[in-house]
């Protein structure tokens, strides 16, 4: 399965400054963040427990 950027839905390419990390709500759900939406501090929301952050 590929990693999906959590704000944008977009497949985030191996090799690019992508990041992920546990959701700090639930601490189960892993979520991931796209260059471009990190850069922009897109928000996300754990589709899990609905924290959202920048």
């Amino acid at each position: 399965m590929a990693n999906v950027c959590t704000s944008c839905n977009r497949e985030i390419a191996q090799g690019t400054r992508a990041v992920k990390f546990l959701c700090p709500g639930c601490t189960e759900l892993e979520i991931w963040r796209c260059e471009h939406c990190r850069k922009l501090s897109n928000v996300y929301v754990c589709p899990k427990c609905g924290y959202t952050g920048p």
